[in-house]
C-alpha cells in the first residue's frame, strides 16, 4: 500500500513504480522505508529497495514465471 496515496499494489515492484511514476516529481518528495530509512530523492529509495529488499522482489519473478509455465 502507497503511504502517500493509500493507492494498494500487491507487490514491492509494483509499488516502486508506482511511487516512481506518481510521486517522484513532486515537490519535496520524502518516502519511508519501514521504521529507519527515509529518502527525499526516487532513484536513493529504489536503490535501496533493490539492494536490501533484493528477495522480495525476486519471489515476484518467479511467482510470474511459475504462472506463464502453466498456460
Amino acid at each position: 500500500k502507497c503511504s502517500k496515496c493509500s493507492k494498494r499494489t500487491f507487490t514491492l515492484r509494483k509499488l516502486i513504480t508506482h511511487v516512481g511514476l506518481v510521486h517522484a516529481h513532486e515537490p519535496h518528495f520524502s518516502i519511508t522505508c519501514g521504521i529507519k530509512a527515509a529518502f527525499s530523492e526516487y532513484h536513493s529509495f529504489r536503490r535501496h529497495a533493490y539492494r536490501k529488499h533484493k528477495s522480495s522482489i525476486l519471489d515476484c519473478f518467479e511467482g510470474v514465471k511459475n504462472v506463464l509455465k502453466n498456460i
